[in-house]
């Protein structure tokens, strides 16, 4: 007992101190030495917390859940080729020296540095089996593979392994190769340590974003970048983008060298130097916590060397293979363990035949007073410190050191590294030489960032655009100063025209007016924030699959692209376009992305004259002028044919010429007249106020550069705008031509069709033969009145084949026999045989899904028509508990709500039409004296059948229904927005008598064989009468049609409001006639 109780305190205490050694814990353990902040303490515990969890949770197998024996094969090879060199005889032939000397990587010749591309882009690209040996490497350091390479005293012995087999690795490709290291102390205190020459296309590549210059550009990683809160599986960096973040510095190499035991470079012992090796790793960013990077590997080479200083400096020769730790911190860290996945243990790392016979590090030679040199053209002699250190790229940031030589292939200048106006204007020149257009283009716009956020205002900065199908590339520059609309550091993208059916792809690359390379960030339309992104662009018609950015074929319309020019000019400004660069190693936020956008306004006009838009409604043969009177003294008369100032995109609209408002403080009043041979033409004159109502004026205008003063809020001063106002210019040009207003859609508007409802809808036995009445369980989906698209117009009526009159491409309509779940049939058919008002809740539901899923329906642009049709079931449940119950109205109008609502919610551009409800007690009617339809109608419909439930009852409910819809449309809660309405056709309403013969007698040949469903003759009357009420105004349509007469012909869109008929247009149609 005792020995339990014993057992259990020891766990607890054990226990206790895990929870302890938190990253509040190392804050305490490492906060009183003067080598780290708290931030760059609580990233690196954060790193070893998710190396943890990635070794417990067996992170490798997410990647390679087995290793094929071709792989282990390799592995086991190039471990055994470490131990005995045997690449020795390879690198004797090559007259290599047979021990490898790794020099720190801006050491290398050009020669070496070609031939380590070579080799490291061999491993990338050799393939065995099913990944390249690259990545194999990679794996090997997998936390849940190499439990003992970090937190631990078998940290430094392991990757010394680790990097001796990949030395091995790479001269297996090219022999003479030796594996460089990177000391990051060359780079630390620079005035921006990020513009080190080190990340240039000659050494290391970009290091802002995605790698795409220098020798690794382009390449894929085998996992999703860590701790990124998007997924990037390309390799990226982000170097010194955090200003918490630092690089080593030469006291933290100097600690090291000068520790006293072996122990004290342990993390059981002492946090520190794992901690402090992890800088640079977090200040690279992206990838570099893995192998994916080869910097990865020049960076672990760095702390080799520094481990190899410590052991020359602190230990004996014997001390250097066999001093240990005494604090193992677990069982992989112990002296005699494996040293997993290898077969050497532990120990074996510390061997002396490393640096003895297979490698030693050349040292940098720093300058002094005496030889004041480097032995390299990437590094510059720091006299004030008599270092060596790295040279800063053009462009770059050299405060503080004018007159030095700093600055690679250029001189410091005022804080910046630059080049003669020369040098400048040749670079240009040659760039320039050979660039060829693109055959057929549209234009868009992109901004170049700098650092600050700030445009870059310079015509050297360019960006390389390469259509993908033809690999043809034009370069497009910066084109100097820009003027509003456009954003300082506006460069106009010329791209492949995209043609119908056809998508056109490219990719681009941005420099700024140094070369330097710029990241794309892309505007994320869920987040609403810009984040990194890679730089390609689909241009298609179809915005489903076009890249979300705006733009068009006209030269002269491009400066307004992503404007809204339907809004008074002081409310003008530009949107940050989908796609911008910014040209920084520091951190710029999507904040500061939008900010760029946000601070710029359009001037104040100081034109005399402004622009504003007239619609004309006229006969196409007359000869009429047009008019401008200004009231006071302010400025001449305007007038004009009408043709002449005819818009070329809408004949019907007219621009007319006004004295500027910004220049005179009361605004300006004109009269606008129409006139004929001098004589003016009495016309009737509507103005529209900002609320949208209409009402008959005088033609009298009031501009004012207060918009709240002004009656007309589009205008202009600037002609080439003309073309584009009264547009919004955001977005994909699909959106800134059709429609933006539910009120203003026409038939041929509409490229969607869906339907939402129960067995009417779904057509159930349509198609039945006469006294066959097992088929009314078959949905005859294509002859559905609502949506069923089954042969054409000529053959049978529904409203989808009447709508593909108008809009040809329409989609969504159902074909033939078969449920909801079948989309060969139902395509957007929702509706399911049975459904009361709360199922329809579900369909709600599933058509958003189907829609949003939908490669070919774009949700954003495409205008939707969704038919509605509920509640015969509901009322055949209704006098169980009538209005007590779930049937009763104010449930059934809350679940008809909801769904419109999900609708709403989820559907952008859609319009819902509800059919009425009908009055059942018809359907005693149609079943009296038939006793197969009143025996089966017991069971389809058992209120029916009722007795207690009257013919008064039947019908007094069914109004309830009716009454709950009239409400739903009478609310105006589905009017809140411009891209959505609802309306209700009510042509059932008021019909209490079944269609008839000429005898009398209830014409059976509109229903199916149970005597209640629609027959093909009833859908197609019923269609018919449904289609004439949708294109009656809402307040005008019928309520009741006579179902006895089957010559009702289809009428047509009135000509004077040709839109589909809505509560507000039908109120005055004429204010949307211009949108």
């Amino acid at each position: 007992m005792i020995l339990r109780l014993l057992v259990t305190f020891l766990w607890l205490i054990l226990i206790s101190q895990s929870k302890l050694d938190s990253c509040e814990q190392w804050i305490k353990q490492l906060g009183d030495l003067d080598f780290f902040t708290e931030a760059q303490i609580r990233m690196v515990c954060m790193h070893q917390k998710e190396w943890v969890k990635d070794r417990d949770e067996e992170a490798g197998r997410k990647f390679l859940e087995v290793t094929t024996d071709n792989q282990l094969k390799y592995l086991r090879h190039v471990e055994q080729c470490t131990r005995e060199n045997c690449v020795r005889d390879a690198r004797r032939k090559k007259r290599a020296p047979t021990k490898s000397i790794r020099k720190e990587i801006r050491m290398m010749s050009p020669t070496e540095l070609r031939d380590l591309g070579i080799a490291m882009n061999g491993l990338k690209n050799r393939q065995i089996d099913n990944i390249t040996a690259w990545d194999l490497h990679t794996l090997v350091h997998y936390p849940d593979s190499a439990p003992g390479a970090h937190w631990g005293p078998a940290f430094l012995p392991w990757h010394r392994e680790f990097l001796r087999q990949f030395e091995i690795a790479l001269q297996t490709e090219v022999p003479s190769v030796t594996l460089p290291y990177w000391d990051s102390t060359l780079d630390q205190g620079l005035p921006e340590e990020a513009d080190s020459v080190l990340w240039t296309d000659e050494l290391l590549g970009n290091g802002n974003g995605y790698v795409k210059t220098g020798p690794f550009a382009n390449w894929d990683t085998n996992v999703l970048m860590p701790l990124s809160q998007i997924p990037v599986k390309k390799l990226y960096r982000s170097t010194g983008g955090r200003e918490q973040d630092r690089l080593m510095t030469p006291k933290d190499a100097n600690w090291i060298i000068t520790r006293k035991n072996f122990s004290q470079l342990t993390f059981c012992h002492d946090k520190t130097f794992e901690s402090m090796h992890g800088l640079s790793h977090v200040w690279v960013g992206g990838f570099i916590v893995s192998p994916n990077d080869p910097t990865f590997y020049m960076h672990h080479a760095f702390i080799d060397n520094l481990w190899e200083k410590f052991r020359q400096n602190s230990q004996t020769r014997d001390e250097r293979e066999v001093q240990w730790a005494t604090k193992n911190c677990n069982d992989n860290h112990g002296f005699d363990v494996q040293m997993k996945p290898f077969t050497i243990q532990n120990r074996d790392g510390l061997s002396n035949q490393y640096t003895d016979e297979w490698y030693e590090y050349q040292p940098v030679r720093h300058c002094s007073a005496e030889d004041a040199t480097c032995d390299s053209p990437f590094y510059w002699c720091d006299m004030k410190l008599w270092r060596c250190r790295s040279r800063v790229v053009y462009g770059g940031n050299c405060t503080g050191y004018e007159g030095t030589q700093i600055c690679y292939n250029s001189v410091c200048s005022q804080g910046k590294c630059v080049v003669p106006p020369r040098i400048r204007s040749a670079t240009k020149s040659r760039i320039e030489d050979g660039n060829l257009s693109f055959k057929e283009r549209v234009w868009a716009k992109t901004v170049l960032l700098d650092k600050d956020g700030k445009g870059i205002e310079d015509d050297l900065s360019r960006i390389v655009i390469t259509d993908l199908d033809t690999n043809q590339t034009q370069i497009v520059f910066h084109s100097g100063e820009t003027e509003f609309p456009e954003i300082p550091g506006t460069v106009y993208l010329s791209l492949p025209k995209p043609r119908a059916g056809k998508m056109s792809r490219v990719s681009m690359e941005a420099r700024d007016q140094f070369g330097r390379y710029c990241q794309a960030q892309c505007l994320n339309s869920t987040s609403e924030r810009y984040q990194v992104c890679q730089p390609f662009l689909n241009i298609s018609l179809n915005s489903e699959i076009s890249s979300p950015v705006s733009f068009t074929h006209s030269i002269s319309s491009r400066t307004f692209l992503n404007l809204d020019l339907s809004v008074h000019p002081r409310q003008m400004h530009p949107e940050m376009p989908y796609i911008v660069f910014v040209c920084s190693r520091k951190l710029v936020t999507s904040a500061m992305i939008k900010q760029a956008a946000e601070v710029f306004r359009a001037p104040a006009s100081t034109e005399n004259y402004v622009f504003f838009r007239v619609a004309v409604f006229r006969e196409e043969t007359s000869n009429y002028q047009i008019e401008v009177s200004p009231y006071s003294d302010v400025g001449p008369i305007f007038s004009s044919s009408i043709e002449k100032a005819a818009s070329a995109f809408d004949p019907n609209i007219v621009y007319v010429q006004a004295p500027n408002p910004e220049l005179h403080k009361e605004g300006v009043r004109v009269r606008v007249s129409i006139l004929s041979n001098n004589n003016r033409v009495q016309c009737q004159i509507k103005c529209t106020e900002k609320d949208g109502s209409m009402h008959e004026c005088n033609g009298d205008v009031d501009l004012h550069s207060d918009s709240t003063l002004s009656q007309e809020d589009v205008f202009t001063s600037d002609p080439h705008s003309l073309p584009v106002l009264g547009w919004n210019m955001k977005g994909h040009p699909s959106s800134q031509k059709v429609p933006t207003s539910a009120h203003s859609v026409r038939f041929s508007d509409i490229k969607i069709i869906g339907a939402l409802g129960d067995s009417l809808t779904a057509a159930n036995g349509a198609g039945a033969p006469k006294g066959d009445p097992l088929a009314v369980i078959l949905q005859y989906r294509g002859l559905a009145f609502q949506i069923g698209g089954d042969s054409s117009l000529d053959e049978h009526v529904t409203v989808a084949n009447v709508m593909k009159k108008f809009s040809p491409n329409i989609m969504g309509y159902s074909t033939g026999i078969g449920s909801a779940n079948v989309w060969e049939v139902s395509k957007l058919n929702q509706a399911v045989p049975g459904a009361q008002a709360a199922d329809i809740i579900t369909q709600a539901r599933a058509l958003v899904q189907i829609m949003h899923s939908h490669k070919d329906i774009d949700i954003k642009n495409d205008w939707k028509l969704i038919n509605v049709f509920i509640g015969a079931n509901d009322m055949c449940r209704y006098c169980e508990e009538k209005e007590n119950g779930v049937h009763s109205k104010a449930n059934w109008k809350q679940n008809v709500i909801t769904a419109i609502q999900i609708l709403k919610d989820n559907l952008p551009r859609t319009i819902v039409s509800m059919t009425g409800m009908f009055d059942m007690r018809m359907l005693r009617q149609i079943d009296h004296d038939k006793y197969f339809c009143d025996g089966l109608h017991v069971f389809e419909c058992p209120c029916e059948k009722k007795t207690s439930f009257t013919n008064d009852d039947v019908s007094q409910a069914c109004h309830l229904y009716m009454d709950a819809q009239q409400e739903i449309q009478d609310s105006g809660i589905f009017d809140t927005t411009d891209d959505f309405t609802f309306v209700l056709q009510p042509f059932f309403n008021g019909i209490t008598i079944p269609p008839l013969k000429p005898d009398g007698e209830v014409n059976l040949d509109w229903f199916a064989p149970d005597c209640f469903h629609f027959s093909r003759l009833g859908h197609a009357n019923v269609a018919k009468h449904l289609w004439n009420n949708i294109v009656q105004p809402v307040g005008s349509k019928n309520h009741k049609v006579d179902l006895s007469d089957p010559t009702i012909p289809l009428n047509c869109p009135d000509t004077s409001c040709p839109f589909i008929r809505t509560t507000k247009n039908s109120v005055d149609c004429s204010k949307y006639l211009t949108n």
